[in-house]
């Protein structure tokens, strides 16, 4: 009876000698913050994703690809927290991995949704603004003028239209466009909500220069 009581009791220890320790491994391992990404930091190719898709794992895949930042489609989200704003911690964990974060917003209805990104001291770590829609070089010029110097602020046209005398632009283009045109712009957008992942890798093929791939849909 007693030799019964000491096994139990044995068993009971080890029970709780497995526990703690596997406790205080996942103390470790959360104490340890993920390493820096690694990509070529020589080029700029990034992949722009609507704000709800947005996710530290969503930039493990996309790094892995060969790409070297990220954007995020801010026209609709909520800066303010909210059940929404899941985002936000992702942002927060791919910008201590180090890898640049662009913000875009659609400006089309006007300017003030932008210099709330711009403003908001959650994001004020992100690498730069993409401006899109009807009057993007204008409202470009604008919020250049009330951010700091190092903060960029591209405005993107479409392929074909007007391009701005001064300070740097993204143009918009399909896919035929895009890879027809390499070499022409300095930051080419390729249009690509359309597309599968195959047609996407043929046109990042093409290109060995800076370009921004577009998953979401981009205003005209």
């Amino acid at each position: 009876m007693l030799g019964g009581s000491r096994r139990i009791a044995k068993t009971g220890a080890t029970v709780w000698i497995v526990v703690l320790a596997v406790i205080f491994l996942g103390a470790i391992t959360f104490a340890i913050p993920p390493a820096p990404f690694d990509f070529d930091k020589n080029v700029e190719r990034g992949f722009l994703v609507g704000h709800s898709r947005f996710s530290d794992q969503l930039a493990e895949q996309l790094v892995s690809g060969g790409y070297t930042y990220l954007a995020i489609e801010l026209t609709q989200a909520r800066l303010e927290h909210g059940d929404d704003t899941f985002w936000q911690p992702h942002f927060r964990r791919v910008d201590r991995r180090r890898l640049p974060i662009w913000g875009w917003v659609d400006v089309s209805r006007g300017s003030e949704h932008a210099r709330n990104v711009i403003e908001d001291h959650k994001l004020r770590r992100l690498a730069g603004l993409f401006v899109a829609g009807r009057d993007a070089v204008q409202v470009a010029r604008e919020l250049r003028s009330v951010t700091r110097d190092d903060f960029r602020i591209v405005p993107v046209i479409r392929f074909g239209a007007e391009q701005p005398q001064e300070g740097e632009f993204a143009v918009a283009l399909t896919e035929k466009d895009f890879v027809a045109n390499q070499g022409r712009f300095d930051l080419p957008v390729l249009i690509a909500d359309q597309l599968d992942a195959a047609a996407i890798r043929a046109a990042r093929e093409a290109s060995d220069g800076d370009y921004l791939v577009a998953g979401v849909a981009i205003p005209d």
